[in-house]
């Protein structure tokens, strides 16, 4: 096999024509292209270096040229520059004439077919751009301009005509004669001399989804028999449809054409009468207003408009997957499925059916219309953590503070105890060892400790080990670690009102005490401060401050630490809400209060529930890793109540991480916040000038043993700044379900770089909700509603005039058997960045790794939006395996 060279930006073979095991014929000169065409056979690819050949070429049966950029030039006055005898496929080439004083008279003769032409481009000949004949085929994303007669011209035979242009040509765009089962979709016509389309005696074709700029007749079709469905074509002035009775008589069942013809603007012409007839003289118009009704100025609910966007979106979907080749049931993963008891029941129901994660992100949109509990025993049954009960609600006294103390430790007994019954299944020491074993997974080097390898081959003795630990972590009773969780979350939800109750009951004189009262607990100390401007230090127990400006330095131990602060800027240091291997609490009632901590705090649960719960205030949150909203084999809940703005920092793996049978989540009530993971872990596997921040929103399993948890960031509102680099912004990864949801209408920016904005990666699920506004996305790859690897990925945003701005395998990507979804609701919105890339509805099948195939669906249902890579605002267009594009 020859070596592979890279020259100027074009891959050549060593030696002009070697034959490769490929089927792969280099070259690099007209002379060679001649030499190459008398050797090469059926089913071998001739690959041209990027350069200018010289025609006229013809290519034997079963032969296809990938031209990789180059222009083929026709020296010919009387033969085409190209000539097909089928099957062949030509793709990446310009075809022109080598003169304008020489033009040739065709650019492309199909002699039988079938013929893929893709990414063809010609212009300037004297006739015809494509003349098939009898021959058929495809003409996808290319064009055809300034031909003296037809662009594409055709007898007979099955043709697909996608994503094309075809301009000022000197009859029609297409003409395709006595054509069956056709269709011509997502392509734009401007200035061809007669018609868009002409069609004589065929039947069944689908002309659907198409432009016209500057031609006053668009489509002329000479119909013979039905059907022809004409349908949903963006018209700049009134197109005619032609019956003629020299082709066929005229249309007889008129109630059938309407039928078949709507949203073009279509009217009906007879023979060679200019003027139309007069009723029924005109369809409905594009994006015509809809009748005037009575209505009420009551908004609807948010929950509404989401679950309706999202009904609209999947109808959207289902109704064009045929023209992909696809049905609904297509697109279920639920084959990828093991066995391994940790996968989420949200993670299985996605994977059954992949449409569905946009009912489910619509529901998460209003979630801040629930208590905290009720959200939590929602996310929790979404974990597989069934059963709690929300009824249980503490009673706590207000009357003084001996009776608020005796009965917080009354309400606090049965949630210890809840906890305890965790490790009932294994000894003091199996504990200890288990929870040092889980902490070196996530240790303070994470390249280190946690490896995401995208390629790699284990090491038989670290993969034993890793089967152990997730056993062993499998004794644990998840349902009672989960739910005392919920009973603290009740706990929390019943004291605002007993702490008004009990300052009210306090005197001038006892409020100011510096320690109002305390006592002895079976978890350590339990005190009640005044309002002043107090220092507490905290190993464990209870402190309850009922005010003031106040300063915590929390340590780390093993009973319980729950500490209350009713009111003042408080400044928190050390370990706040930190669960490890313990229940560890924070409720703040307001206040503008600093948050300083180490690892694994401000809401971090493993093998533990830790949750931070501060209820108002312009709050600034700065940890190390493992913090605000970090779940592993437990609870980790930081969640701020005020609509105030507020800043989130953390050098990575937080911001809402679900680890492996973990619940993760950071939820902001409104405001103008800003969520940022600093560039500290650089990553050497993928790219070491990157950093890897694995938060805002991941379900990260342990790569291969242990399946993901589920990882949620959730903001109420307001004009929001997400910054982050590496697997972040609604990811999962390793069956593990990550969602980024923004409910506002907020002008939101979000910028990160590779597995990022709502990407699935490895048999996972990563989902982005944004609820309006006008929004940016910026990203480089595998992002903003990409699935890869078996995986899906989604990014919904409800509406506003948006930025769309990526690279590749973005913006509705599927790769190596994933899904991707990219759907926006409403707004003029701009899809940058994608250049022949995968994205923007597209799909590829990289590897053979689980025999599925991918699926890229990106859906715009409003507004006049842009595309990069060229595809048309009102059209629906097909790319790569399995790619669909709708923009409505």
């Amino acid at each position: 096999m020859c070596a592979k060279i890279l020259v100027a930006g074009a891959l050549l073979w060593a030696g002009m024509e070697c034959r490769v095991e490929a089927g792969l014929i280099s070259v690099g000169s007209t002379a060679d292209l001649i030499g190459a065409l008398g050797t090469a056979g059926n089913g071998d690819t001739i690959v041209l270096a990027h350069g200018r050949y010289s025609g006229p070429i013809a290519l034997s049966s079963g032969v296809s040229l990938d031209g990789n950029g180059s222009i083929l030039e026709s020296s010919s006055d009387t033969a085409p520059a190209l000539v097909l005898r089928g099957p062949n496929v030509v793709q990446n080439l310009t075809i022109r004439p080598a003169s304008e004083t020489v033009p040739g008279p065709i650019g492309v003769r199909i002699i039988t077919g079938p013929s893929t032409l893709r990414r063809v481009h010609i212009h300037g000949f004297e006739s015809y751009g494509v003349r098939a004949g009898r021959g058929e085929g495809s003409f996808l994303e290319g064009s055809i301009e300034s031909c003296g007669k037809d662009g594409l011209s055709a007898s007979g035979g099955r043709w697909t005509i996608q994503s094309s242009r075809f301009t000022g040509n000197g009859d029609d765009g297409v003409d395709l004669f006595k054509a069956n089962t056709s269709i011509v979709a997502s392509s734009l016509f401007d200035r061809n001399a007669d018609a868009a389309l002409e069609l004589a005696i065929s039947s069944d074709v689908k002309f659907i989804y198409n432009a016209s700029r500057g031609q006053r007749v668009t489509c002329s079709a000479r119909l013979g028999s039905l059907p022809v469905r004409i349908s949903n074509n963006q018209i700049g002035d009134r197109a005619f449809l032609e019956t003629r009775s020299d082709t066929g008589g005229p249309l007889t069942d008129w109630q059938e054409f309407i039928r078949r013809t709507d949203n073009s603007n279509i009217a009906l012409k007879v023979d060679d009468s200019e003027t139309p007839v007069p009723t029924p003289v005109q369809l409905n118009i594009v994006q015509a207003s809809p009748p005037a009704v009575a209505v009420s100025h009551a908004p609807a609910p948010a929950s509404r408009d989401g679950i309706d966007a999202a009904l609209r979106v999947r109808t959207s979907v289902v109704e064009h997957l045929p023209y992909a080749g696809l049905t609904s049931g297509d697109i279920t993963l639920k084959g990828q499925l093991g066995s391994d008891t940790n996968i989420s029941p949200l993670l299985r129901r996605l994977f059954d059916d992949p449409l569905e994660i946009g009912a489910w992100m619509a529901a998460r949109s209003t979630d801040g219309d629930s208590p905290v509990s009720a959200r939590y025993r929602q996310y929790a049954a979404d974990l597989g953590i069934a059963g709690l009960d929300a009824a249980d609600t503490p009673a706590l006294s207000g009357q003084s503070p001996k009776l608020f103390a005796e009965s917080l430790v009354m309400a606090w007994r049965p949630i210890q105890e809840m906890y305890d019954r965790t490790f009932a299944a294994m000894s003091d020491v199996e504990r200890r060892g288990l929870q040092r074993d889980l902490e070196a997974q996530y240790g303070e080097e994470p390249e280190l400790g946690l490896p995401l390898l995208e390629d790699y081959e284990f090491d038989i003795e670290f993969n034993d080990e890793q089967k152990r630990l997730i056993r062993r972590a499998g004794q644990i009773d998840t349902l009672a670690l989960f739910g005392s969780a919920n009973r603290i979350f009740l706990l929390m939800e019943s004291l605002p009102p007993v702490l008004r109750a009990l300052k009210s009951n306090l005197s001038a004189k006892q409020i100011a005490q510096a320690v109002i009262h305390r006592q002895a607990t079976p978890w350590g100390p339990l005190v009640i401060a005044g309002t002043g401007a107090d220092a507490h230090d905290s190993a464990a127990g209870f402190l309850i401050d009922l005010g003031g400006n106040d300063r915590y330095r929390a340590l780390g131990g093993d009973s319980p630490a729950l500490i209350v602060d009713v009111s003042g800027d408080d400044h928190y240091t050390g370990e706040i809400a930190a669960g490890i291997g313990r229940l560890s609490a924070l409720w703040d009632g307001g206040g503008n209060d600093r948050y300083r901590s180490e690892s694994r705090t401000q809401g971090a649960g493993l093998l533990g529930c830790g949750i931070l719960h501060d209820d108002s205030g312009s709050d600034e949150y700065s940890a190390n890793r493992y913090s605000q909203g970090f779940g592993l084999y437990g609870v980790g809940w930081l969640y701020d109540g005020g609509m105030e703005d507020d800043v989130y920092r953390i050098p990575g793996y937080g911001q809402g991480f679900g680890g492996v049978r973990g619940l993760g989540v950071l939820a902001d009530a409104g405001g103008n916040d800003r969520y940022e993971i600093l560039p500290v872990n650089n990553d050497p596997i993928r790219d070491s000038s990157r950093t890897t921040s694995m938060g805002q929103g991941i379900g990260n399993g342990i790569r291969p043993n242990g399946s993901g948890g589920l990882g949620i960031l959730w903001d109420g509102g307001g004009r929001d700044e997400y910054l982050a680099d590496l697997f972040a912004q609604g990811i999962g990864y390793w069956f593990g379900v990550g969602a980024l949801v923004d409910v506002g209408a907020g002008n939101d920016n979000y910028t990160a770089y590779h597995y990022v904005q709502g990407a699935g990666i490895h048999l996972s699920v990563g989902a982005l909700y944004d609820g309006g506004g006008a929004d940016r996305y910026q990203a480089w790859y595998v992002a903003q509603g990409c699935g890869h690897d078996a995986s899906i990925g989604a990014l919904y945003d409800q509406g506003g005039n948006d930025i769309y701005s990526a690279y590749g395998l973005t913006q509705g990507a599927g790769s190596i058997n994933g899904v991707g979804i990219l759907a926006d609701v409403s707004g003029r919105d701009a899809y940058m960045g994608v250049a022949r890339v995968s994205g923007q509805g597209d799909a590829w099948y990289q590897a053979r790794l689980r025999e599925y195939g991918g699926v890229g669906i990106l859906v715009d249902l409003t507004g006049d939006d842009y595309y990069a890579t060229g595809s048309l605002n009102g059209s629906v267009w097909f790319k790569g395996d399995h790619g669909l594009g709708v923009d409505k």
